[in-house]
């Protein structure tokens, strides 16, 4: 994969974050030993702000240390304070940057974590760098849109949501619901993310190789995170 300005890209192909709000310079500067100068540039330049109609949420992350932290403490491959959540959707899904230099991806509705395996370029069988794959991060999530028909449906049912709210399943998917658009509802993000954190130990999955019947690879669980 060629090395591109991957924050270019999402500019050019989505243009600035809607409703966007500017970044303490306070807040710049403690994440600067944290985020790829990259991250940390568009936070300048942009802000915080959403993408697809409020669906992908650019954040400060702050409010959710705590979260992190609950989640990943004790565990012996992610340590929770070298962790910092760059963007979520209205879904509940989590995108993390490790300052070890990947991302992790977390979905809260079905407590399934992976983390950013491709980061090697095979071309030259040196990592790619730093803003390439943070950026690629960035941009994936908003082109690929993960459940983006889930949320036009449920904003359309129970209206648009607050920068603070985000869509759930009821029952959450845990505790045994299932995962129809009509099972949404609205939460507040943060007591809805924590109570899902709650429920269930988040699990490890690994994307296997691509195979006869899954041209994309299967998931496959590896373990669970936390306290082994």
């Amino acid at each position: 994969m060629e090395e591109i300005d991957a924050f270019a890209r999402v500019i050019g192909d989505f243009g600035p974050p809607e409703n966007a709000k500017s970044v303490p310079p306070d807040v710049i500067e403690l994440y600067k030993d944290y985020l790829p100068p990259s991250m940390i540039r568009f936070w300048e330049t942009y802000g915080w702000g959403n993408y697809k109609s409020g669906y992908c949420r650019i954040c400060d992350p702050r409010p959710f240390q705590p979260l992190v932290k609950s989640m990943f403490t004790n565990d012996p491959d992610f340590d929770h304070q070298d962790l910092t959540v760059i963007m979520f959707t209205a879904l509940c899904e989590m995108d993390i940057w490790s300052r070890k230099g990947y991302g992790i991806y977390v979905n809260l509705a079905n407590s399934r974590v992976n983390s950013q395996s491709k980061i090697v370029n095979p071309s030259t069988g040196k990592k790619y760098n730093k803003d390439f794959l943070i950026g690629s991060k960035i941009h994936g999530r908003i082109s690929n849109g993960g459940m983006q028909d889930y949320y036009s449906e449920a904003v359309e049912r129970l209206g648009k949501l607050k920068l603070d709210e985000v869509f759930g399943f009821v029952p959450a998917l845990q505790l045994g619901g299932d995962p129809f658009p009509e099972n949404l509802q609205r939460f507040k993000a943060m007591e809805y993310l924590d109570f899902l954190a709650q429920i269930e130990p988040l699990t490890l999955i690994e994307i296997t190789d691509p195979e006869p019947g899954a041209p994309l690879g299967r998931m496959k669980d590896v373990r669970r995170i936390g306290s082994q």
